[in-house]
């Protein structure tokens, strides 16, 4: 698993959740 991609992930996740 990438960790960049993790972050990524998790960053475009939060956001989401802040829209």
């Amino acid at each position: 698993m990438n960790f960049t991609a993790t972050l990524k992930l998790f960053l475009v996740l939060s956001s989401f959740d802040q829209n």
